[in-house]
This record gives structure tokens, sequence and C-alpha cells, in this order.
């Protein structure tokens, strides 16, 4: 768990700053070689990768680790199903409007 300072920094090196980088990279580089974005946007596609994976791993991670220490890694029971499947609902919704609104459109244009 996230219970000792080690711990933490080795998720955070691990997990939060190293695999983003490594994504961030040969994402940027493939969109922009072989894909819909040019050369000149690299940076902005970069950071944008890099953060949102960065915050992915830093919010949800944690979530999904306090989630399964509190149910103690034994088969998880209905009502918690239940509760995954409507988090996953909500954060399916806010994802897609998040993508179809019209920042989404005005940013990508």
């Amino acid at each position: 768990g996230l219970n000792r300072l080690p711990n933490v920094l080795a998720f955070f090196g691990y997990g939060v700053v190293l695999p983003p980088l490594i994504s961030a990279t040969i994402g940027s580089l493939s969109v922009c070689g072989f894909g819909p974005a040019n050369w000149g946007v690299i940076q902005n596609v970069w950071v944008t990768w890099y953060v949102g994976d960065a915050m992915g791993a830093l919010i949800i991670a944690p979530l999904l680790l306090c989630w399964l220490s509190a149910a103690g890694m034994r088969a998880p029971a209905p009502r918690r199903l239940m509760e995954l499947g409507i988090l996953m609902i909500l954060l399916t919704g806010l994802i897609s409007t998040i993508f179809t609104s019209r920042l989404s459109r005005v940013v990508l244009d």
C-alpha cells in the first residue's frame, strides 16, 4: 500500500513520472510523424499527453488501490460491483461530454 514514504515515492517515480514520459514521447512522435498533427505542435501534443497520463495515474491508481485494500483482495460483493458499474457509467458520461463539447472542437480546430 501507500502507507509508507518509500512506497509513495516509488509509486510517484515509477507510476506517475516515468511511464507517462515514455508514453508521451512515443505517442507524440507517432502522432506528429504518422498522424494528423504536424511537427510544429509536437510540444503541445507532448505536454497534453504527459499531463493526461500523469494525472490519470495520480488520481485513478490511488483510488483503485484504496478500493482494493478496503475489499481485502477477495471477490467483491455485488454491491461493490454495482458501485464500480455506476462509477464507470458516470466516468464514461463525463469523458463523452468533455470530448464532444464545443470547447474540445475549438481546441482541436
